[in-house]
């Protein structure tokens, strides 16, 4: 091996926090975004228009319907009721189906492979 334990090591703590210096910048600057994203739809509301054009780009209104889940029991029969598994995500909870797994219990359909990952923590 070339690279040493602790080059690596060091290599990629500073990766890491890159990422989450980078991660903090983005979310703030989303904050930021948003505040912008709101502001100019109340001017486009005052200004009765769903549309602005200019020099730094054409910003359209849009309206999308966005479900807000307020009884999932109630939503679990409707899905089963009708055969309508298209409305949930297809995924399955790794820490339930770790779980599972622990009890002996195996789900049809499901494969499972070992993720193998660094954890890092501050030094002692």
């Amino acid at each position: 091996m070339s690279e040493s334990l602790k080059e690596l090591s060091r290599l990629l703590k500073e990766s890491k926090v890159k990422i989450t210096d980078f991660n903090a910048a983005s979310k703030a600057e989303g904050l930021v975004k948003e505040d912008y994203e709101r502001r100019l739809i109340a001017a486009m509301d005052a200004a009765g228009t769903t549309v602005v054009a200019n020099e730094y780009g054409n910003f359209g209104r849009n309206e999308t319907i966005v479900p807000v889940p307020k009884d999932w029991e109630a939503i679990y029969e409707y899905v089963k009721a009708n055969d309508a598994f298209y409305l949930l995500y297809k995924q399955i909870t790794s820490t339930a189906y770790r779980e599972l797994l622990e009890t002996g219990e195996e789900i049809p359909g499901v494969e499972s492979y070992t993720r193998v990952s660094i954890s890092v923590r501050k030094p002692k």
